[in-house]
């Protein structure tokens, strides 16, 4: 199967986010060996030409342990890439934090962005504070309540051995108000229904306010008004400047809410896109394996088995 490259993409009027190797042998603030820089200059330079571009750059440096080490700055690396571009490099001041989501917002076409290191090498705790993970299934090992339950999300932000605050209390309690359980805070985990443990694990992910939610089915078990409750929420959290990634079975429903699409069609094959290019009735046909009809009304569009 062919591969496809960054040619195969539209990246006009796109900010790109591009994993770079710049881990160069620096001393004294002197790079030793341009090698990994020069060579990814093509692609760089396709990826800037592309019209209304912006690029922002994630590479790590050397090994680093839980904070940032001076030795280990890519700046050295931005000047060196600024003159091979021949245009600036701006470098970031972290890899994660309001700072430099704000820089990264505020890329101009044609500008680049450099930041310090990629996800696997964040400290574990900081990258807990900014990428939250719902899987299919939880578990509940341990006797609780909901609010115990809940203040799980509030452990990133907790020093060790520290115990959680009246407002980490309030941040969990509003959580779980915005998923329909004010009300059960006292209740143990193991009375709950089916639904309302997976609103319990979602007000968990919640409680965690990061910057990156990844979803696998956050509707299931879910009744179809908490559904539209939940998917609501994901829509003004991805609003409000956060990113929201979940997987759904239902075409109807992403369509409604979501941006973008993606596709997998299980032999290899994929398909992403813009929602109202890619969820239509033969590629949704395609993907299950059915004939599909697409209903259609103001203001929003479903697909039925035909």
């Amino acid at each position: 199967m062919a591969k496809k490259t960054v040619r195969d993409v539209d990246l006009k009027g796109k900010r790109v986010l591009c994993r770079v190797d710049f881990n160069v042998p620096i001393k004294g603030g002197k790079i030793g060996d341009e090698t990994r820089i020069r060579e990814s200059l093509p692609t760089l330079r396709y990826i800037l030409e592309q019209a209304g571009t912006r690029l922002i750059l994630m590479s790590h440096l050397g090994r680093p342990k839980d904070k940032p080490e001076p030795e280990y700055s890519l700046k050295p690396v931005a000047q060196k890439l600024a003159e091979l571009l021949g245009r600036p490099v701006a470098m970031a001041p972290d890899c994660i934090g309001e700072a430099v989501e704000a820089q990264a917002k505020a890329l101009a076409a044609g500008e680049v962005l450099l930041g310090p290191q990629p996800l696997a090498a964040w400290p574990r705790r900081e990258r807990a504070r900014q990428l939250a993970l719902l899987t299919q299934a939880t578990e509940d090992p341990f006797p609780g309540t909901a609010l115990d339950s809940a203040l799980v999300g509030r452990h990133p932000h907790l020093g060790f051995w520290q115990w959680e605050s009246d407002a980490d209390r309030a941040v969990a309690r509003d959580c779980l108000a915005d998923m329909d359980l004010a009300g059960l805070e006292a209740r143990d985990v193991t009375t709950l229904s089916g639904g309302e443990r997976r609103r319990l694990a979602l007000a968990a992910v919640l409680a965690q306010e990061p910057q990156v939610f990844l979803l696998d089915e956050p509707i299931q078990q879910l009744d179809p008004q908490h559904q539209l409750e939940v998917l609501r929420h994901c829509r003004a959290l991805a609003d409000a400047g956060r990113s929201v990634v979940l997987s759904l079975h239902d075409p109807g429903l992403a369509a409604r809410y979501a941006d973008c699409a993606l596709l997998l069609f299980g032999d290899g094959r994929w398909r992403y896109g813009a929602v109202a290019d890619v969820l239509h009735e033969s590629a949704i046909g395609e993907l299950y394996g059915i004939a599909v009809r697409e209903l259609a009304w103001d203001g929003g569009r479903t697909f039925v088995p035909a």
